[in-house]
């Protein structure tokens, strides 16, 4: 599952980095993040700028479920609902 992060943080930033709390991260701006396992995840921003840096951290902010299984598309009907043909 693909996510688009948005900063929306003010200000002269120049520098982000992102932490999606799985092992992986990013430097841009507006990142995507393709979740791949199922769970929760923590998301931690910091920016920078000439003012100095700040983070933000948004805990369990990401739910990524199992797929559901295939569903069988198949009608199976009774003998006595079968077309005689």
């Amino acid at each position: 599952m693909a996510v688009q992060f948005t900063d929306e943080s003010t200000g002269d930033s120049n520098t982000w980095a992102w932490d999606f709390g799985n092992g992986s991260g990013s430097s841009d701006h507006h990142p995507v993040h393709t979740c791949t396992i199922a769970g929760t995840c923590t998301v931690t921003r910091v920016i920078g700028g000439p003012g100095g840096s700040d983070n933000e951290v948004k805990r369990n902010c990401i739910s990524v479920h199992e797929p559901p299984p295939p569903v069988d598309k198949r009608m199976y009907l009774p003998e006595s609902f079968r077309s005689p043909w």
